[in-house]
């Protein structure tokens, strides 16, 4: 799974700029992930021990990862707060979680005012349009075909866990923008030349937007994959991603 982080609602005690999730949030990414993982889990008989979290810096994409994987296992009772998400995974078997920095936006510009004036909506469609353009409205920024570069590899190790390593199950939590680039890597894989309209990724990817990516085979037969987001399947090219 592939997510972008929930709702934000600052709490007490957070950081300006590292902001929580909201309870509600976490309730319904548990119920999410219950839903579109659980017959997985069941049906494979994924321990915690071969799952993945890969998370970034920001808190609140540790507590989406943690409301996916608590809503995956169906752990009990179903959390509605942070306190009550960070007993209900203290008190659970280890979950293998580690902090990705790939996943965050350190070392990444991006036209902060044309954002917060035209809305995600707005900005990630002509940001995505604009591929290899490295100004926005004037204003210095990475460009969004960098972005999909340098998030491939990310998308590339945790295939690789899947198809070469003792893993069965993994959750990528990250952010707005990040989330399009990685849904963009794995949609190129299997193109001639890469997409530019955010409609080719099923659209915007709003907080707790989600995609999984199936992968089908074995190591001996060889893997075929598909990210699938909203009912729309997307074939995934393995061998451009994982070699």
């Amino acid at each position: 799974m592939i997510t972008r982080h929930g709702v934000k609602e600052a709490q007490p005690g957070d950081a300006e700029g590292d902001e929580s999730i909201s309870g509600k949030s976490i309730t319904d990414m548990y119920h999410q992930a219950k839903t579109a993982l659980k017959p997985y889990v069941e049906e494979s008989s994924v321990t915690p021990k071969r799952v993945f979290i890969r998370h970034s810096p920001a808190k609140r994409t540790l507590q989406t990862a943690n409301s996916r994987i608590a809503g995956a296992f169906e752990l009990q009772p179903v959390p509605s707060s942070h306190k009550a998400l960070d007993s209900l995974i203290f008190s659970a078997p280890y979950f293998p979680t580690q902090v990705d920095p790939r996943l965050g936006y350190e070392g990444l510009e991006l036209n902060d005012e044309a954002l917060k004036k035209e809305g995600e909506l707005v900005y990630v469609t002509r940001f995505m349009g604009s591929l290899d353009k490295d100004t926005y409205d004037g204003v210095p920024v990475t460009p969004f075909n960098q972005i999909v570069k340098m998030l491939t590899p990310r998308l590339s190790d945790a295939l690789r866990l899947l198809t070469r390593g003792p893993k069965d199950l993994g959750v990528l939590a990250t952010h707005g923008c990040l989330v399009e680039s990685i849904f963009t890597a794995a949609v190129n894989s299997a193109l001639s030349s890469p997409i530019s309209r955010i409609e080719d990724i099923g659209g915007h990817v709003p907080m707790e937007g989600f995609a999984l990516i199936y992968l089908d085979g074995t190591p001996a037969e060889n893997y075929t994959a598909k990210m699938v987001r909203n009912g729309q399947e997307y074939p995934i090219n393995l061998d451009r991603l994982v070699g």
